[in-house]
């Protein structure tokens, strides 16, 4: 298999925002960032120093209007760090967010919200 050493052509970087703790007391931090190529407009979250799940907990990330939420996935943090990609439809959403779930079966949030950031587009 060959590995192009090329760099990425036609990727344009709309958006990054640091994600900030919920709550004060909290360590974590992560980065979301909205990417645009010739395949579409991508989110990507990176997390670290996440609090440990336990059982089927997981972590979900939405894309937030108003006050409807998007679901965005979920992902499950190892060593309390996470990452996800999703693709989506460009739209404005004014607000990236991920919860702490109970599982990956929510179709709004269930949880309370570690890391959070406002984002200007979509």
């Amino acid at each position: 298999v060959a590995v192009s050493t090329e760099p990425l052509q036609g990727l344009k970087v709309n958006e990054a925002v640091a994600l900030s703790p919920a709550a004060g007391d909290m360590a974590a931090k992560g980065l979301a960032t909205i990417i645009a190529d010739k395949s579409g407009t991508h989110l990507v979250v990176q997390a670290e120093q996440l609090p440990e799940l336990k059982g089927t907990e997981v972590y979900q990330v939405w894309l937030i209007k108003g006050d409807v939420p998007q679901n965005a996935g979920t992902f499950v943090s190892q060593g309390g760090n996470g990452a996800l990609y999703y693709t989506f439809e460009p739209q404005e959403y004014d607000t990236v967010a991920i919860t702490l779930e109970p599982d990956g079966g929510g179709v709004t949030p269930r949880g309370q919200i570690v890391l959070a950031a406002p984002i200007k587009q979509g």
